[in-house]
């Protein structure tokens, strides 16, 4: 948001992950009220990765019931605090989806649903 204000003119854009952006969903519709036109891209795959990255370093056996998160809708999430939302389930599809997005000139969330395919276990050997 900090970004947007001091350059209204830049188009701004923020990825999180969906455990991360749990905890600034809020800001929302902070984007409405002030009308900054940020792009939000949600990487959704109903995990903390990161902490369960650095949980399962030194573990052989995941801790699943700490890092794994139920399923939201973040389009309907953006919706409910008045951001129009997008979901992609097609990575081709996500130019097009965000330069939509940037012509809308107001806020907006794009989801893509991923999935990692890694072992964290062979990540660290």
């Amino acid at each position: 948001m900090a970004a947007q204000i001091c350059h209204p003119e830049t188009r701004v854009i923020a990825f999180c992950g969906d455990g991360g952006f749990h905890a600034t969903s809020q800001e929302l519709e902070t984007l409405v009220r002030y009308s900054l036109p940020v792009v939000i891209v949600v990487l959704s795959d109903s995990a903390f990765g990161l902490i369960k990255y650095y949980q399962n370093r030194n573990s052989s056996e995941p801790q699943r019931h700490l890092t794994e998160l139920g399923p939201v809708d973040f389009t309907l999430l953006a919706n409910a605090n008045g951001v129009s939302a997008t979901k992609i389930l097609d990575i081709a599809d996500f130019p097009d989806a965000l330069e939509k997005a940037f012509q809308t000139h107001q806020p907006h969330l794009i989801e893509i649903p991923v999935k990692y395919d890694y072992n964290f276990l062979q990540l660290i050997a």
